[in-house]
């Protein structure tokens, strides 16, 4: 990894580093044009993994890919394209429209499988995974989409929801989202993300 940029994702997580006395000048690190794909790298490892006893995946905010890929244009297109590859999957975190995780979709496929291990949720939730996340890549899905394009009927999407897999958007429609069977915040999306921001605020 190169070692000037894990220094600024380390920054963006809010970890301190001695500053060496010197003229005042532009960080060349954010007018370069990075890679979203080490942005996430970079940022995921910084993720504070005990504080969710390690039931979630690492999680990227959207804003934090930003802080490392200044140019959004670019990060968004990078962003686009790997989620087209099936490299990532962008989760909802709250019912703010910029409320966006990152994350790798082998970790989510991980901790999914994981968190619903052994419950009645399991068959609804393999059956998503082997059949609509690699073929779809979207963060919102529509009533007649999972019916009709993957053969879903409304009992597996209330497993899907209930599993946390889906959150509600409006009526006949969800957004991607991650499990928290294991963890229980009073609201478990706004808590991840309220604790990421914290992290980058100090």
């Amino acid at each position: 990894m190169n070692r000037k940029r894990r220094l600024l994702a380390s920054e963006v997580f809010g970890v301190k580093r001695r500053r060496v006395p010197g003229p005042v000048r532009a960080d060349p690190l954010r007018a370069e044009a990075g890679s979203a794909r080490e942005a996430i790298e970079e940022l995921v490892q910084l993720f504070p993994r005990g504080l969710f006893e390690d039931a979630l995946p690492p999680i990227a905010l959207r804003t934090q890919v930003y802080s490392l890929v200044p140019d959004r244009t670019v990060a968004d297109l990078q962003l686009k394209e790997l989620q087209d590859r099936g490299e990532i999957q962008v989760i909802q975190l709250g019912f703010d429209l910029d409320a966006h995780g990152i994350v790798f979709t082998e970790d989510y496929r991980t901790r999914v499988l994981k968190a619903c291990d052994g419950r009645p949720c399991a068959g609804a939730v393999q059956k998503f995974l082997a059949s609509v996340l690699p073929a779809c890549g979207d963060l919102s899905f529509q009533q007649d989409q999972m019916t009709q394009t993957y053969g879903f009927r409304d009992s597996e999407i209330t497993h899907l929801v209930n599993a946390g897999v889906l959150t509600v958007r409006d009526a006949g429609s969800w957004w991607l989202a991650c499990p928290h069977h294991f963890w229980n915040p009073p609201s478990p999306a706004r808590y991840v993300r309220s604790q990421l921001l914290d992290s980058s605020a100090h």
